[in-house]
């Protein structure tokens, strides 16, 4: 499994925060719809957690992991298989992009 670890800074209340961070995914299961399938958010408190797969001929795979907000920071933890591991960079950029216009 490849693993993913990013820390996105931010200075909103942690409810806003969260928020936020619940509207943003099903945004980008949606702009991402022809990738990202069976997407599911469970949030827990600070926490959100995610799974999806991923689906497109001839990427197949579940991605999870778990979004945790903190007073000043935003910890994401996922894991994906081996075989999308070539779509990490291009997950990670998504991630900065989307998630630090979201939280400034």
């Amino acid at each position: 499994m490849s693993n993913i670890h990013e820390t996105l800074p931010h200075k909103l209340d942690k409810k806003e925060a969260i928020k936020r961070i619940q509207d943003l995914l099903p945004g980008l299961t949606s702009k991402y719809s022809k990738l990202i399938k069976n997407f599911t958010q469970n949030p827990e408190n600070d926490k959100i957690k995610f799974s999806f797969d991923i689906s497109k001929f001839p990427f197949f795979g579940h991605v999870y992991g778990v979004i945790i907000v903190n007073k000043d920071n935003v910890l994401i933890d996922g894991e994906f298989p081996d075989t999308l591991s070539f779509l990490k960079q291009n997950i990670i950029n998504t991630i900065k992009e989307e998630g630090g216009d979201l939280l400034l």
